[in-house]
Formats: C-alpha cells, structure tokens, sequence
C-alpha cells in the first residue's frame, strides 16, 4: 500500500476537506504535478506540497464518499455480472440505426429477467 500522499511536516495525514488551493501543473516533458495548499489540523500551519498527478489522482479517488449508490442496487449490478462482446456489439449496431432520441427509447427496453 503506498503511503498518503499528502502529510504535514508534522507528520499528520491531510484530508480532503483541509485543502486550501489546487493548481494543476502540465509539463510537456515528464510527469505533470498538483500544487497543492493545505492547513494543518494538529499544528494549524498553512502548507504547501508538490505532488505527482499518479498520487493526486488516488488521493480524489480514496477521498470519494461511497454512498452515491445503494447497497441493492450495488448487488443488482454484481449479479448481472461483466457485458459481454456480444452485448458490446449489439448496443453498437443498435446506435448506428438510431438517429433520434424516441427512437432509441422506443427500441431500448429494461429487461428484468436478469
């Protein structure tokens, strides 16, 4: 497991809601970086850190709250399981002969067997 991406000098883990400032920093070579400000809740010091996109990018991701989606509807999707080429396929011919949006709800249909 890699280390938290962002920590005061003081050695304590920063959290989402104490950030102060986020710039992104492109570079046309090399890695591109998150400027990022924070405060400290434990010594209360204004910070700053560099830090590479990589790291930035599982800090947003850890940081997210899991609760946009219900427990039933998690286990509704686990039970139908991963789309198969075959469903890939026919979703694709089906939006080459769709041009308009009744159109497309009228040949869509929710299937509740599955």
């Amino acid at each position: 497991m890699n280390p938290h991406p962002i920590r005061c000098v003081c050695g304590q883990k920063i959290q989402a809601s104490q950030l102060l400032e986020i710039r992104y920093l492109q570079h046309s070579m090399g890695q591109n970086r998150v400027y990022v400000r924070f405060e400290c809740p434990r010594c209360g010091h204004a910070r700053e850190r560099l830090i590479r996109q990589q790291e930035w990018d599982r800090f947003v991701l850890s940081s997210m709250p899991y609760t946009e989606i219900s427990r039933t509807e998690r286990e509704q999707f686990q039970r139908l399981g991963e789309i198969t080429k075959e469903e890939h396929w026919q979703a694709r011919q089906l939006l080459e002969d769709v041009w308009s949006v009744e159109q497309l709800q009228a040949c869509v249909q929710p299937d509740k067997n599955r």
